[in-house]
């Protein structure tokens, strides 16, 4: 699903989903976590990803944050397909959003949330892989990410 999406990017489309979702989609809550964070790396001893990866600092929770959404910030949604291309990598195989990075967090910024914006960012461009794709398409049209019907 990554490559077939990546295919169709430009980089209007980029700039303008990145900066619709950081426009419209959030707020005074990201804009916190992002002026708060002193990227300690306190965060960094409960990720299981970064613990597993010889406490390599780009594995780390503060660390995948700067490789992802503040570079989108910084350049103000001017990136390269690319970029997305690694963004939705780092979001979608190296952060299960457990939370447990806010916990540490000695000013409660939710890591999470943040990569939850990454990925939000890289299911709009459709460059997500092929299965967490169809399960957020399929939470779009039924609010519920099984598809499981009502009845």
């Amino acid at each position: 699903g990554i490559d077939k999406g990546l295919a169709r990017l430009t980089p209007e489309k980029i700039e303008q989903v990145i900066n619709k979702v950081l426009s419209a989609e959030t707020g005074a809550r990201l804009k916190t976590y992002v002026e708060t964070c002193v990227h300690c790396g306190l965060c960094s001893e409960a990720c299981h990803y970064y613990r597993s990866h010889d406490n390599d600092p780009q594995y780390s929770p503060v660390g995948k944050v700067k490789q992802t959404l503040w570079e989108m910030l910084k350049n103000k949604g001017r990136v390269s397909a690319d970029f997305i291309k690694k963004a939705s990598r780092i979001a979608s195989t190296e952060c299960n959003a457990c939370k447990r990075c806010a916990m540490y967090c000695p000013f409660g910024i939710d890591i999470a949330y943040m990569m939850l914006i990454v990925r939000r960012i890289c299911h709009l461009l459709g460059v997500t892989p092929l299965y967490i794709q169809d399960t957020a398409h399929s939470h779009a049209g039924t609010m519920n990410q099984m598809g499981v019907k009502d009845e």
